[in-house]
């Protein structure tokens, strides 16, 4: 197991880690369960993309789990080491090790804004997105993953592993890692930092793309000014949860990341604190499932009522199925 050898500066790392990837592996099961099983029918054109959303959550717990990257700063120079449970000195493996990581971030991060146009196309061209499209968006987000990594393997892959280090020949570390585990360093530059450009430049145009679609959904909805309240309150739910899951890539993993790059650019010489940056990122796939249980009622009250008893629970699951009095037919609109 990864963990058997593992220093008591690296274990609570570890276990904040490896609990965050026990808990994102449950937490998304059960999503599934609720999605599949007790999503009412109002709700159901939005059941492929909330499962695509576990989907994709479980995935990047997979990769962090098999690589945790920890990044370390030290007297100007960014260090990463791959604490995961594959432990080779071989460079093209780990090479291939964190371009997985890196495709999962930020296919993470860009998978953030299907959901929101998806809602566009719903709402504000009153279309029902097909299989095709559908695949297209997917097909889409993957594609954005790819950059960052093809970026890395063209700027760093040649000199990258000519400093392939062990742990004697760095001067800090924050931790006492073992002897086994592969580290690589860099020493930042504007000529190096291009993947780092490509990675905030993806981030930037679907982050505008995603505070286009809500400005024009919210738009749209307060024109509508006869919708029922049952339409009312299931939009409301869907922001807030859509709020949540665009806050948190941002807040835990893009700009912890930037911030570890800003670190080398101006030269700072110790940085312990780096490590929490994979510490936080780890707890996304956490954050993002929960979100979707607590603010979208029909599957919080499915909570209480499993794990309190609760049996009115199941009764109120039907205010989604009253009738919307709006041109826009129920089996295209929420």
């Amino acid at each position: 197991m990864p963990g058997e050898d593992c220093p008591a500066g690296l274990l609570y790392y570890r276990v904040l880690e490896q609990g965050a990837a026990a808990i994102s592996y449950c937490v998304n099961a059960f999503l599934i369960y609720l999605i599949v099983f007790h999503t009412p029918n109002d709700l159901k054109v939005y059941s492929r993309l909330l499962l695509c959303s576990c989907v994709v959550d479980c995935l990047f717990t997979t990769a962090l789990f098999f690589t945790e990257p920890h990044a370390i700063v030290s007297e100007g120079v960014y260090f990463v080491a791959l604490n995961g449970p594959i432990h080779t000195p071989n460079p093209s493996l780990c090479f291939f090790l964190l371009c997985i990581f890196l495709f999962t971030f930020n296919f993470t991060v860009v998978f953030v804004t299907i959901p929101f146009v998806y809602r566009y196309f719903l709402i504000c061209r009153n279309t029902s997105i097909g299989d095709t499209k559908f695949y297209l968006l997917i097909a889409w987000s993957i594609l954005s993953g790819t950059f960052v990594p093809i970026a890395c393997y063209f700027c760093y892959y040649d000199h990258m592993w000519s400093i392939l280090l062990s742990k004697d020949t760095i001067s800090f570390l924050p931790c006492d890692y073992p002897a086994q585990i592969p580290f690589f360093a860099m020493e930042l530059t504007w000529a190096t930092a291009t993947p780092l450009l490509i990675g905030a430049f993806t981030i930037t145009y679907n982050y505008t793309i995603i505070v286009w679609c809500s400005v024009k959904i919210w738009s749209k909805v307060n024109s509508m000014r006869h919708m029922s309240q049952a339409v009312v309150t299931m939009n409301r739910q869907l922001n807030y949860m859509l709020l949540v899951q665009s806050i948190s890539p941002i807040a835990l993993m893009a700009v912890p990341v930037l911030a570890m790059f800003g670190a080398v650019f101006i030269g700072v010489k110790e940085a312990d604190g780096m490590l929490l940056v994979t510490v936080a990122i780890s707890w996304v796939p956490v954050l993002n499932p929960l979100s979707t249980i607590y603010f979208v009622k029909c599957y919080r009250i499915k909570i209480c009522y499993v794990f309190c008893g609760r049996k009115e629970g199941k009764q109120n699951t039907d205010v989604y199925t009253e009738n919307c009095e709006f041109d826009i037919s129920n089996d295209v609109f929420l």
